[in-house]
């Protein structure tokens, strides 16, 4: 079955994708360390991180920004500063919330904390996963992915800086299947597809472990501009 179709893109193997979802047994990801890594050193408890990336993606008129595109990718490119709106990082695209979403709000920003990728490599065995391939928009120092819940509120800069509300967890989909370190051109197409399930499981095991979404609920003083380096606090 899986043998008898292109897979120079991964957009002609999503129905064998859901069928290996749900009729193929699957052995349980690699559990997820209750206590910290070794490199991280906050706690549930932490209050105050700093921001250690900032990246967007600009809608590409190529089609490239489309899920459905042979050469879309999740991963967003770095800057040292931006700007923020309501509508999150100006000049950000995403084409699921742009189209099937409306541009809802709440999902403005993505927000990714640092030891996840520890957690991707040390205990996933996603040794090549690197910052920016979950397209995050905003990446922080000084928590954990489990410091954040739906309502939590933090902000950016000083006592009058910007202020974002967590919305929800980030759940982990198939577009991340074409990442290069799991669509392997060097691996078989079923390999391809266990890896992502593999991947996608991993990654849903825990809220916070794929990221946060979040609304930006006051641009503050500085309408809404950070820079990489900007501390950010829990309120």
């Amino acid at each position: 079955h899986f043998h008898h179709r292109s897979f120079s893109s991964l957009f002609g193997i999503l129905d064998d994708l859901r069928d290996f979802l749900f009729s193929k047994p699957k052995a349980p990801p690699q559990p997820i360390p209750s206590t910290p890594s070794s490199k991280t050193t906050t706690t549930t408890t932490t209050t105050k991180g700093t921001i250690t990336r900032i990246a967007s993606k600009p809608y590409q008129p190529d089609g490239s920004s489309k899920p459905s595109s042979r050469t879309y990718t999740t991963r967003k490119e770095s800057y040292p500063k931006a700007q923020l709106s309501k509508h999150g990082i100006v000049g950000d695209y995403n084409h699921y919330r742009t189209i099937a979403l409306d541009n809802t709000l709440d999902r403005a920003v993505s927000i990714l904390t640092e030891d996840v990728l520890d957690i991707c490599k040390n205990t996933g065995g996603y040794k090549e996963i690197s910052n920016g391939d979950l397209g995050e928009n905003l990446c922080l120092d000084g928590f954990r992915y489990d410091s954040f819940q739906i309502g939590s509120r933090c902000c950016i800069g000083h006592q009058d800086g910007i202020i974002l509300e967590i919305t929800e967890p980030i759940v982990a989909c198939a577009n991340l299947c074409k990442l290069q370190f799991i669509n392997r051109e060097s691996s078989s197409p079923k390999e391809r597809i266990q890896k992502c399930t593999e991947f996608i499981d991993f990654l849903n095991q825990k809220d916070g472990l794929r990221g946060w979404y979040a609304k930006v609920v006051d641009l503050g003083k500085d309408d809404g501009f950070i820079c990489v380096g900007d501390e950010v606090k829990l309120m």
